[in-house]
């Protein structure tokens, strides 16, 4: 015991001035005899580690703290006109008062079962209504049943590359230019990312047949960080030349697109079965 305080007050975790619990509150705490507590602290106020005053606590005494360094504390950044950093979205825009009137509505109506844990997949009805919505506006073949809710895009597209790794797939094929970061989410999975190049039809298929993939993650209705739109033929391409495809889009990014309906993100052919849509959305 007298060890561990002593290396405690002289690392910093125990501050100068800090109160030490009284000899008979930590012998009923750790079940042991209180002569023993009363000993310690008297070796270590002999030590000079310890500090007491009659009617006060024992605390720990100022000369035997060592001084860590306070951390430096990067710059903030300065402010910019204008910030085109892709994936980050205009945050001064957010509509926080409506969003935060809307979740205490929601919180007003909830059932106490809506405290609970619930389904893994996440709230039916916002399953219900984000597959709705992902057939409505982006053209897929969404199921309410096949749809899980996730903390953001990046937990669902590492639970994706996960359980291809577990059915045997060893590499994934990831759009050049693209987002680095599905590249460190397909590694920490254990899947080696294979890069493949994008041109103004989108991704190269004859590239991604030759790569070895069994897995692509594609951007089909607006490529990051080109934009470009997957050409139709390449579409029907990729049916066959990738077993696995995880075709990733945001709610944000394709609303930039000039016309109305934008590009289907997943196809509804008979042969799409072994396709998965990760979507994020902003809201609005």
């Amino acid at each position: 015991m007298r060890r561990a305080l002593r290396d405690a007050i002289r690392s910093g975790r125990l501050s100068e001035g800090e109160r030490l619990p009284s000899s008979r509150v930590l012998a009923r705490s750790l079940c042991i005899s209180r002569g023993l507590i009363t000993d310690c602290y008297g070796q270590l106020e002999a030590e000079g580690y310890l500090s007491t005053r009659a009617g006060s606590a024992t605390r720990v005494a100022a000369a035997q703290v060592r001084l860590l360094a306070p951390a430096r504390r990067a710059a903030p950044p300065g402010r910019l006109a204008a910030d085109f950093r892709p994936s980050v979205p205009d945050l001064a825009s957010f509509p926080m008062r409506d969003w935060l009137w809307a979740l205490g509505e929601a919180g007003r109506r909830a059932p106490a079962a809506a405290a609970d844990y619930g389904d893994p997949r996440g709230s039916a009805e916002l399953r219900e209504v984000l597959a709705a919505y992902h057939s409505r506006v982006w053209g897929a073949a969404a199921d309410p049943e096949y749809t899980v809710i996730c903390a953001g895009f990046t937990q669902g597209i590492n639970i994706l590359l996960r359980a291809l790794a577990r059915r045997g797939v060893d590499r994934v094929a990831i759009e050049d230019p693209g987002d680095r970061d599905n590249d460190t989410v397909a590694e920490r999975a254990g899947l080696r990312a294979v890069p493949v190049p994008v041109d103004d039809r989108g991704v190269d298929v004859g590239a991604l047949a030759a790569s070895g993939a069994r897995a692509v993650v594609l951007t089909p209705a607006h490529q990051a960080p080109t934009g470009v739109v997957l050409a139709p033929d390449r579409r029907q391409a990729l049916m066959s030349a990738s077993p696995w495809r995880l075709s990733c889009g945001s709610d944000g990014s394709s609303a930039l697109r000039s016309w109305p309906r934008r590009s289907p993100a997943r196809s509804r052919s008979p042969t799409a079965g072994r396709q998965a849509l990760t979507s994020w959305h902003w809201p609005s």
